[in-house]
């Protein structure tokens, strides 16, 4: 390689990352089908295509958290035959196991070795709970996550999981429930 080509494929993907990034918000179910696509990129160098990668994630979640919750409001609603309720059981199922998937690969990321894509997986955890579209069963250790990047050695990071720490506690799904004298 060159130094005419690096600079060439820095441009590509300086003007790549934003078109995937936008493209999720637009259309996540096409970055959904082709996930697989991009998912290798996440062990490349450039920080700026990995973290688009996980922005597109986020978009992905938000959305997919919106469609399970409509499936499961159309489900009340709906009275089907018995196949077509098995098929939409078997869909939700999946959908369940790629937003788990999508999930993990977006807390490993908060330990990527560039502080700019720990600071990206932060912010989109922030914009997941801020929605409320991290699952309850994962509330635990996004904090667990947030706490411990509050010793991270940029300034950014500790900013990004302070915020998402706050985010938590302002939108805890458990706060109508909990007893303050125990």
């Amino acid at each position: 390689d060159t130094e005419g080509d690096q600079g060439g494929k820095a441009s590509g993907i300086k003007n790549v990352a934003p078109l995937i990034s936008e493209l999720a918000a637009v259309r996540p179910r096409v970055v959904l089908s082709n996930l697989s696509l991009l998912l290798p990129h996440l062990d490349s160098e450039p920080y700026v295509l990995r973290s688009a990668i996980i922005s597109s994630i986020g978009h992905i979640l938000v959305r997919e958290d919106r469609t399970l919750i409509e499936n499961e409001i159309g489900d009340v609603a709906s009275e089907g035959d018995g196949e077509t309720k098995k098929d939409d059981g078997r869909q939700i199922a999946n959908m369940g196991k790629t937003r788990s998937a999508l999930f993990d690969i977006l807390c490993e990321r908060t330990r990527d070795i560039t502080s700019f894509t720990r600071g990206a997986s932060l912010k989109v955890l922030n914009d997941l709970t801020e929605k409320q579209s991290v699952p309850l069963d994962r509330i635990m250790s996004v904090t667990e996550i947030a706490i411990d990047r509050l010793n991270d050695k940029t300034v950014m990071v500790r900013r990004y999981a302070m915020q998402l720490l706050s985010s938590i506690l302002e939108n805890n799904p458990f706060m109508g429930i909990l007893n303050p004298d125990i």
